[in-house]
């Protein structure tokens, strides 16, 4: 149900904006004019507190998707949170949140449990670039996919699609992969939008004087 997302959308702009909660009240009564009629959905047309009304958005939406905000990297202060996993493939492995994060690693040296401050710059550098990503991304998508890419742009939703799992870095500091997966919170069938045709995309970037910038972006 597409109108669901709207009621989500609407709902965070209440809770981080301070939007009134009038406008879930009015979604309510929109889903009832159109016959969309059940009992959350009543109580929330009869809401009369913003109590009231979000403890009805709640009822309709579930807690689970309420916590999600659409990024496709988290925030950068994850990385200090970053704990080593182990080597593999001639990398540390880090976990930050949900994000692997692959340093270069000679053999013999020590593996440091944090992520080293330089490894620490180039990553930054790459939370910057979020908003170029996601253009590449999108243009990718548009080429490749672009059917989907409209069905979720017509539902207001492309920036829940997608969302990086593992950065991997290299020894120059010049080359980074980002490894990419439809969002994992994001129930697309729940809002009658199609899945994605690959489970994996990478891109490729260039890091020169800490400007970022996509070489390829492929599956």
């Amino acid at each position: 149900m597409r109108n669901k997302l709207k009621l989500h959308q609407l709902y965070s702009q209440v809770i981080r904006e301070g939007l009134p909660f009038s406008y879930l009240v009015e979604w309510a009564d929109q889903q009832l004019m159109m016959g969309n009629i059940n009992d959350a959905i009543i109580r929330l047309s009869l809401a009369d507190s913003r109590e009231q009304a979000i403890s009805a958005v709640v009822a309709l939406l579930g807690t689970s998707i309420l916590l999600n905000e659409p990024i496709l990297l988290p925030e950068i202060s994850i990385l200090s949170q970053a704990y080593v996993l182990g080597v593999h493939e001639q990398c540390i492995e880090y976990q930050a949140d949900r994000v692997l994060i692959w340093c270069p690693y000679a053999q013999g040296q020590p593996v440091p449990e944090k992520i080293k401050p330089e490894w620490i710059r180039q990553l930054q550098a790459i939370f910057a670039a979020t908003d170029v990503i996601k253009q590449g991304l999108f243009q990718y998508c548009t080429q490749d996919f672009p059917d989907i890419l409209e069905a979720y742009r017509e539902a207001e939703c492309e920036d829940y699609a997608w969302q990086v799992v593992g950065i991997r870095l290299d020894e120059s500091g010049q080359q980074i992969v980002l490894t990419l997966m439809p969002n994992l919170d994001f129930a697309a069938e729940e809002y009658g939008l199609p899945d994605w045709p690959v489970d994996t995309l990478y891109i490729d970037l260039q890091c020169e004087s800490d400007k970022i910038k996509i070489s390829r972006i492929y599956d």
